[in-house]
């Protein structure tokens, strides 16, 4: 606990009101599972879904919100289908990428090299879930996240470099990047001189 820069406080024995928060949450956990029915796990289950989906006074959200940046779809969502902010459906929309019929892509290749092959948009089969028809005529599924476009505003290229090595986030994309300036030429090496050792009829003598 110290690593996570937690101070561990005891209470006075036998006063659990010292601790009211946490006993609190002990009394409505029992509470909740004496009145649910079913077999121990799925009362267990349900309390816990319920209790991560529930936004808490401190932060205005959720624990499953703060985790995983969305809220999770229980059956109050099922009964107001329109509970959604705008807001927040227009982000979504926003962010979401989408081809058409017939549009030029690059897919993401997973039998071997090159990584992404030319393909054509052949049938649009949801949101974001399409097929493809590559150069060879062979129709695969692809998500929107394995599809890229094939073309940039000044040129439209037809193949990627087979030693590309793009990731999954990447917009493989070709603009025009002019070369690398030629570097400098190196200075010559400085050379160290040596001393020479020479042997005379009086002993060694360096030079």
């Amino acid at each position: 606990m110290s690593l996570n820069g937690i101070r561990h406080s005891l209470t006075a024995p036998y006063h659990p009101r010292s601790n009211g928060l946490a006993e609190r949450a002990v009394q409505t956990f029992k509470n909740a599972i004496k009145k649910m029915e079913g077999p121990l796990h799925e009362r267990i289950a349900r309390f816990l879904f319920s209790y991560r989906i529930t936004p808490q006074s401190t932060t205005g959200q959720s624990p499953a919100e703060l985790l995983m940046g969305r809220r999770l779809r229980s059956v109050l969502d099922t009964a107001h289908p329109d509970f959604t902010l705008p807001s927040q459906k227009e982000k979504t929309k926003s962010n979401a990428r989408s081809f058409k019929l017939h549009d030029k892509l690059f897919a993401r290749n997973y039998s071997g090299k090159p990584l992404w092959i030319p393909v054509v948009v052949c049938k649009v089969t949801g949101p974001l879930s399409y097929h493809v028809e590559t150069m060879d005529g062979l129709v695969l599924k692809r998500h929107a996240d394995q599809l890229r476009k094939r073309y940039t505003e000044d040129s439209e290229p037809d193949t990627l470099p087979e030693d590309s090595d793009w990731d999954d986030d990447f917009t493989p994309l070709i603009p025009n990047v002019p070369p690398p300036p030629t570097p400098p030429p190196l200075p010559p090496p400085i050379r160290r001189l040596t001393h020479s050792r020479m042997t005379t009829d009086h002993g060694p003598y360096v030079c």
